[in-house]
């Protein structure tokens, strides 16, 4: 008597296989797209971190200075936007920070910040975008030894100046989006609210101290963790 061995047909594999195909191609995109929001915060935090100890040595050496709502360089040419005193202090934690590049007056042959197509912004608003003056004529920029890019940036309204800095945690790499790769902080004396100018800055915090959970100038994706990723839920 012959013994057959039971397996499966060429149709029951197919299907098998077809079927593998479709949750993997359910699952493994969520799954890198999870993976890579775990790198972004600790990036993130990372560069808080960073930035912060430097502020704390520079606030120690009482070097600061208080800033101010002008718009006025040292030769006495309009900077757009970003107060000369804000300026100041910016350039200044390139002395605590280990910086491999600096772009400061002006310097834009080999720019620090990646401008063209950065960012989208809501509405049509160029924001570090190419054909926007803010970038990279009007700004300064470094690039630190882990290869991330810092940015000044100015947003006013009113007779308050949030006076935003911006990292991007992976320099000129894509995808140079705010809530993603980018993060605004500001230098405040308190830990809410936009600067009411004249203002003696004592931390670095991210300048909303908030979730933003729609879509906006400052957050295109909607989904950005400007709070909780560097302090947990509130």
């Amino acid at each position: 008597m012959k013994n057959y061995k039971s397996g499966f047909t060429l149709a029951e594999v197919l299907i098998t296989l077809a079927i593998i195909g479709v949750v993997a191609a359910i699952t493994i995109p969520a799954l890198v797209s999870k993976y890579q929001e775990v790198l972004y915060k600790a990036a993130y935090k990372k560069a808080f971190s960073d930035v912060n100890n430097a502020f704390q040595m520079l606030l120690n050496d009482g070097v600061l200075n208080q800033i101010t709502w002008d718009n006025i360089d040292d030769d006495g040419n309009i900077v757009s936007g970003v107060s000369t005193s804000y300026r100041k202090n910016f350039r200044l934690l390139t002395n605590y920070m280990k910086v491999t590049k600096t772009c400061f007056d002006g310097a834009d042959d080999t720019p620090c910040w990646q401008c063209i197509d950065a960012e989208q912004g809501q509405g049509g608003n160029a924001d570090f975008k190419g054909n926007s003056s803010n970038c990279p004529r009007y700004v300064d920029s470094f690039v630190d030894s882990s290869g991330r890019a810092w940015s000044t940036y100015a947003f006013s309204m009113g007779n308050s100046n949030e006076n935003v800095f911006i990292v991007d945690i992976n320099g000129h790499k894509a995808p140079n989006e705010l809530g993603k790769d980018r993060f605004p902080f500001s230098m405040k004396p308190h830990n809410k609210g936009t600067i009411n100018l004249p203002d003696a800055p004592v931390n670095i915090r991210p300048t909303y101290e908030y979730d933003i959970s729609t879509k906006e100038r400052w957050c295109p994706s909607g989904k950005c963790y400007y709070y909780s990723w560097l302090f947990g839920k509130k």
